[in-house]
């Protein structure tokens, strides 16, 4: 397998950033309430990583060694191979119902905060404008109805 450009792996690492510091700042913002909510999101967080690893990246042909979205891939060898398997509608329902979830867990919290709600979105939408911009464009899931280079696989 070719090395990555360091270009790439810079943007990867931007991104994933991103990603994480959305959560972080969830976190910041859960801080003034009590013990129970931090450690609540906490689960939701890693729940919401392991349900779309195995919902979704399990099913990805080349999660494994060449998974240009790098943590989900990671995660989704934990589980059962189902490259054979195509992706339902299910699938994005379940993956879409996560990611409310998962966004919309500290949004009590961000309200009173209105530095931290700016700094919440303004991540998350450069994050998946990151991930739909500079990552699908390189993935080659072609089982993914994102994945743009289909013809190349």
């Amino acid at each position: 397998m070719a090395k990555k450009p360091k270009y790439i792996i810079f943007e990867n690492y931007v991104i994933n950033m991103l990603m994480l510091s959305t959560l972080a700042i969830g976190f910041i913002a859960l801080i003034k309430f009590n013990i129970w909510m931090i450690i609540s999101y906490a689960g939701v967080i890693i729940l919401s990583f392991l349900a779309i690893s195995k919902v979704y990246c399990s099913k990805c042909p080349v999660k494994s060694k060449a998974c240009i979205h790098y943590i989900p891939g990671k995660l989704a060898m934990l589980f059962k191979d189902k490259k054979h398997i195509p992706y339902k509608w299910t699938d994005w329902l379940i993956f879409a119902i996560i990611m409310i979830i998962l966004h919309g867990f500290p949004q009590f919290a961000l309200i009173k905060n209105k530095a931290l709600l700016i700094l919440f979105w303004t991540a998350t939408v450069l994050y998946i404008m990151g991930i739909f911009t500079r990552l699908c464009i390189r993935c080659f899931n072609r089982k993914c109805t994102l994945c743009r280079n289909k013809k190349f696989c």
